[in-house]
């Protein structure tokens, strides 16, 4: 990589953040994105679908989803984020259920691509 002008890589730099800001819930706990994009050769996706795991979870009616204090952005489909309530199992039975309705939906094979570290496997309690 060459160097480059100071005051243009800022630009270039500021530009980045502004739009991930934008496409991304920064402001939000979550882990990142949670699905591997799908992969040409591997994977088959609709004719017209962008090779996307966020627009096919988006795709889905799943944006805005919940289970428990964990939702799915409606920024970002591919960001499960934590409402400040949300359990392991929360997250574990939100990402399950967008990988089954993707697949049901579209027949594509969403791949995690976080790792878990933990339990995730506590039902949720309510204090009813």
């Amino acid at each position: 990589m060459s160097p480059g002008e100071p005051a243009s890589l800022r630009a270039t730099a500021r530009a980045s953040l502004a739009f991930r800001k934008r496409t991304q819930p920064l402001d939000t706990p979550s882990a990142g994105c949670i699905f591997q994009n799908p992969e040409s050769g591997r994977d088959q996706v609709p004719e017209g679908m962008p090779w996307s795991a966020g627009a096919l979870v988006d795709r889905a009616g799943l944006k805005g989803v919940s289970i428990g204090g964990a939702r799915v952005s409606a920024t970002h489909g591919n960001f499960i984020v934590n409402d400040g309530e949300a359990t392991a199992s929360d997250i574990r039975q939100l990402i399950d259920r967008c990988r089954t309705i993707v697949r049901e939906r579209f027949g594509v094979e969403l791949r995690e691509e976080i790792v878990y570290v933990g339990s995730f496997d506590e039902p949720r309690t309510t204090n009813d």
